[in-house]
């Protein structure tokens, strides 16, 4: 396969990314013929220790963090997650890099032969399968896995980790998943393993008590960031935040140091914290030593969350998409942007809660710059604009995300700051309008490939 033909061999598969309103139920996530079509591939996850992470908010995050931990032991490392920003290659990383046209190809071409005829395989089980295939040819040695959505009937649900991490939790895909923080948690829950320890961020009451039972009856030992890890915040900047973990950790060698971060907000310490207790589950084979969680949490890239593109005025990039986020966004805008107008670049996806979205920045002194992604999941700006009316919220209209970006930063004053949010399809959007205007972006074989963007 070429590199085209690899893409759109995936993405003409069902693509459940792009739908909303289908029926989520096991007679249509069958991970059955995940199992199979693994399989037929000779089990290439098999060879390799994993890492399993799902949650509402901040799994990306943290499995980030825990590669990044992971790859400082020199070994061989793999991550994958979803979605993606720019390129789906960024789905399927080793060693902190995407894999090549030609890598990603390759592993594609072994899928779909092993596919047969492909009956009922979506697009996301392909590319989980390719995953592993990737890694297994890259001689991976971890690999950090993201759950796509849910947990108990996801792709990924099929393997056999070494630990099983539970990031905060809140309302989302609530049509999917279920209308209560006890139905998410039950889903969420299902990458339980029987005797598997699990790591979970301090949830909600109900959500806890959920996870809580899952871990007792599987006879898992689990651990709670603020409860088992506790956590102490330092001081900050705009690019960076430390924090340090008391003597009542688990790992007292774990509180003896102070951690620097270059992801910003009180949340990210929390994934941060997972992401160590995690790593003190990895074989003893990496050979993990304290000074790797320390380099590894200091050196984690993640772009699109809260990610400082500019200053005077502030620049900030943020995937935040459902009300919990966006509480947490503006809680880390106050904190690393300080004062100044905020100005938000706000396009949401139509399967979301807009108006739970918009809550927290009401008597924030914020002016709202509406647009709509290209992304086929994308609410249209007039019903957004409906929740900002009602909001109270001052709000115009934009025909594209960059355009609502230049006009944003035009009317920015260097006190300003400007937040591009809603959605990780805006982000991206805007990410590229930016890499174009710079010149670090590479549009060749039909993607746009941001190569950097400076800090």
């Amino acid at each position: 396969m070429t590199y085209p033909e690899a893409t759109a061999f995936i993405w003409a598969l069902t693509d459940y990314e792009r739908r909303t309103g289908y029926d989520y139920s096991a007679s249509r996530f069958d991970l059955g013929r995940v199992a199979v079509l693994l399989s037929r591939l000779g089990e290439p996850q098999s060879g390799m220790a994993l890492a399993h992470v799902a949650g509402t908010k901040g799994k990306g995050s943290t499995s980030a963090m825990l590669a990044s931990i992971f790859s400082r032991t020199g070994r061989r490392i793999g991550l994958y997650t979803s979605p993606h920003l720019h390129t789906v290659r960024e789905r399927i990383q080793v060693n902190g890099q995407p894999l090549r046209r030609e890598e990603f190809s390759a592993a594609v071409a072994l899928v779909a032969e092993a596919m047969e005829s492909g009956a009922g395989i979506t697009s996301f089980e392909a590319l989980t399968a390719a995953a592993f295939v990737a890694f297994s040819r890259a001689d991976v040695e971890v690999a950090v896995i993201e759950v796509g959505l849910g947990g108990r009937l996801d792709a990924t649900n099929v393997i056999n980790p070494f630990v099983s991490i539970i990031t905060s939790l809140s309302l989302d895909h609530t049509a999917v998943l279920g209308p209560t923080l006890e139905e998410i948690a039950a889903e969420k829950a299902g990458i339980i393993k029987p005797g598997v320890p699990v790591v979970s961020a301090c949830q909600q009451a109900g959500a806890a008590r959920v996870l809580a039972e899952r871990a007792t009856r599987l006879e898992c030992e689990l651990e709670v960031a603020g409860l088992d890890w506790r956590y102490t915040c330092g001081p900050w900047g705009d690019n960076w935040q430390e924090f340090s973990l008391d003597g009542t950790s688990r790992d007292n060698a774990a509180g003896s140091a102070t951690y620097r971060l270059p992801l910003l907000g009180v949340h990210q310490v929390e994934n941060a914290t997972l992401a160590l207790a995690a790593a003190r589950r990895a074989p003893a084979a990496l050979g993990l030593r304290h000074e790797h969680m320390v380099e590894g949490l200091a050196r984690v890239s993640w772009p699109g969350r809260f990610e400082v593109v500019r200053r005077a005025p502030y620049l900030v990039l943020d995937g935040a998409h459902n009300g919990d986020s966006m509480a947490k966004l503006c809680a880390a805008l106050a904190r690393h942007t300080g004062g100044g107008e905020r100005l938000l670049v706000f396009g949401a996806s139509r399967d979301k809660d807009a108006s739970a979205m918009l809550a927290p920045m009401v008597g924030e002194g914020t002016r709202l710059f509406l647009c709509q992604s290209g992304h086929g999941r994308s609410a249209v700006s007039e019903d957004v604009a409906a929740a900002a009316l009602a909001a109270g919220l001052p709000h115009r209209s934009f025909g594209s995300v960059a355009e609502a970006l230049w006009s944003s930063l035009d009317e920015a004053s260097e006190r300003d700051c400007v937040c591009v949010t809603g959605s990780l399809f805006v982000v991206a959007e805007a990410r590229e309008a930016i890499a174009r205007r710079c010149g670090v972006v590479d549009e060749s074989e039909g993607e746009a490939e941001v190569l950097s963007l400076v800090r």
